[in-house]
């Protein structure tokens, strides 16, 4: 054994009510370096934790000065309660370890939820944006196909006035005016009577195409409201796990500085 261990071994021997081991503090904890007589809960609780656990020592243990080596004694003041106050002191630590390590995957994970929030409500947007889209595009169909239509039967009412004029002339005259006049008149309202039936059916088919773009719109939509309610509440959970209390966490929060 060096020097160095045969020296805290006869130091460690001089301790007092269950402190049996000697423990060299950090430079920047609240034993500045020094060495302290504890026990071996006390020094478990230590070499785990660092300077929380130095904290959480410092603060339950008895803090008197051993009259022999005039090193600070840790010894828990009640003897009778050494082993179980040991492990409450251990509890503490962990408690808060656990409680910092839940909190921060509850952050990570509301934050996930955010994130998709963020992307649900962008995907709501786009989804109204190409759906106008649709709409001005079919509008515009719609009107070229309503324009076409109408510029085929006005040409077809001037064949119509071309082919009487035409057929009177063959005829050398034989054919009256008011003959041709009927069956011009019965052309047109033939043509008339197309015209109708077919800007109807044009409209029809434009009232069904804007329909079911508007309805997959809100089909799309309501989606998207479900899942970003789903979101939001999971966000919540989150968040309720990030700022979580706790006996255990919160007193040692309040012993070693925890969050």
């Amino acid at each position: 054994m060096s020097l160095a261990k045969n020296h805290l071994s006869s130091m460690a021997s001089k301790g007092r009510f269950g402190d049996t081991e000697m423990y060299k503090t950090s430079k920047t904890g609240p034993g500045k370096g020094e060495l302290w007589h504890v026990n071996k809960q006390e020094k478990s609780l230590m070499d785990m934790y660092g300077q929380k656990g130095e904290k959480l020592v410092d603060l339950i243990g008895s803090g008197t000065i051993n009259p022999i080596t005039g090193k600070e004694e840790k010894f828990l003041p009640m003897l009778g309660f050494a082993l179980s106050a040991g492990s409450f002191a251990m509890n503490l630590v962990e408690g808060s370890a656990q409680k910092q390590l839940s909190r921060e995957q509850g952050e990570n994970q509301a934050n996930l939820m955010r994130q998709k929030l963020k992307t649900l409500e962008d995907s709501e947007k786009a989804i109204q944006k190409s759906a106008d889209s649709q709409k001005k595009i079919l509008d515009l169909e719609s009107q070229v196909g309503f324009k076409d239509m109408t510029q085929q039967f006005s040409q077809k009412s001037i064949d119509l006035e071309e082919s009487s004029k035409s057929a009177i002339q063959k005829s050398g005259g034989l054919v009256s005016g008011s003959a041709t006049n009927t069956m011009n008149i019965e052309n047109k309202k033939t043509i008339e009577n197309l015209y109708e039936s077919t800007t109807e059916k044009m409209t029809s088919e434009y009232g069904k195409m804007i329909g079911s773009i508007e309805g997959d719109l809100e089909v799309k939509k309501e989606q998207i409201k479900m899942e970003k309610a789903q979101t939001k509440s999971q966000m919540d959970m989150y968040d309720d796990q990030a700022n979580q209390k706790g006996f255990f966490g919160n007193l040692g929060d309040m012993m070693i500085g925890g969050r």
